[in-house]
């Protein structure tokens, strides 16, 4: 019988790094969730924009994964708001879709996400480039 065990990473408090993870789709969540807590981090979900601005304020996250087109959320509005906002404009926001055209990956970039990644998720590569950002 094997046993699992997550590494914990951990901030300079040494509490858990926190990840938000908004996306319309359920079944997504989850998945990135199980990942997510797995490797360390401390996982909250929203279906939806207003779902996501109270996470924000009632817990700060150090980093968003967002998908860019869900009904329900306007992530380059999310963007907006996070960068307009003094205790959310430097968090980290990595853009999750299924979208790939250069146009949309541009504008998502230039709102002030950190990354852009095309969906089917390879959750290593995600984890990875999560770690190298927080």
């Amino acid at each position: 019988m094997f046993k699992l065990k997550a590494n914990i990473i951990t901030g300079k408090t040494g509490k858990k790094k926190r990840i938000l993870i908004v996306d319309g789709d359920e079944k997504i969540s989850d998945i990135l969730k199980m990942r997510l807590v797995h490797a360390g981090y401390a996982v909250e979900c929203a279906g939806d924009e207003e779902k996501a601005k109270d996470c924000l304020k009632n817990n700060i996250p150090h980093m968003v994964l967002l998908d860019g087109k869900e009904p329900g959320i306007d992530g380059l509005e999310l963007i907006r708001f996070m960068r307009g906002t003094k205790q959310f404009k430097d968090i980290p926001v990595f853009i999750i879709a299924a979208e790939s055209e250069v146009k949309q990956i541009e504008k998502a970039l230039n709102y002030g996400a950190k990354h852009y990644i095309v969906k089917p998720i390879d959750p290593v590569f995600l984890i990875n480039r999560i770690k190298k950002e927080i």
